[in-house]
């Protein structure tokens, strides 16, 4: 709540109702990654096993067949560590449930950390700007704030409608903060 918080602030701070916005993760974008990874890694591991030739890379890097067999472990590694993340998401989304994002009456409360979500409180006096960034069709909300940006992954949401309907209510809020604070 603002410093400088007044009675007559309550009307307009009270008229902004309380919204919860489920958050689920995608869990057939986890299976298939889940699936894919997993079959690259037991794909790549073979391969590393059972080396004997070198590896040209787009004709820039040549390695010989220990270099090339690294590689294929590293491939391997990597594609299994995918899965380790995949099979952490999933588990603890199942084992401990996801927060729902909830705007509140002076702050938004929403899932952060990792393996495991947890409700973060953050106050929308400590918000200083909100951006939207897309990459490769993940949708992904931020909150500017002085001292760290927050995010919030729009793709667990239930949909476009409730995406819009929580950046709409968040710039309400924001809106009815800022205008009681100046």
């Amino acid at each position: 709540m603002p410093e400088n918080y007044t009675k007559s602030d309550e009307i307009r701070w009270g008229d902004l109702p309380q919204q919860a916005f489920p958050c689920r993760p995608p869990y057939i974008a986890l299976i298939l990654a889940l699936l894919l990874f997993g079959v690259g890694a037991a794909f790549m591991g073979h391969e590393a096993m059972y080396n004997t030739r070198g590896l040209i890379i787009n004709g820039i890097i040549h390695l010989g067949p220990a270099g090339a067999t690294n590689f294929y472990w590293l491939i391997a590694l990597a594609s299994g560590a995918f899965v380790v993340i995949a099979v952490l998401t999933m588990v603890s989304a199942l084992a401990y449930g996801i927060p729902d994002v909830i705007l509140q009456k002076d702050a938004i409360t929403f899932p952060a950390g990792f393996p495991v979500k947890r409700p973060f409180l953050l106050p929308y006096s400590q918000i200083t700007g909100l951006s939207l960034r897309t990459y490769n069709r993940q949708r992904t909300l931020i909150l500017h704030t002085r001292i760290k940006d927050r995010a919030i992954a729009l793709n667990w949401l239930r949909g476009k409608g409730a995406e819009h309907e929580l950046i709409g209510g968040l710039q309400s809020h924001l809106a009815a903060c800022g205008a009681s604070q100046g």
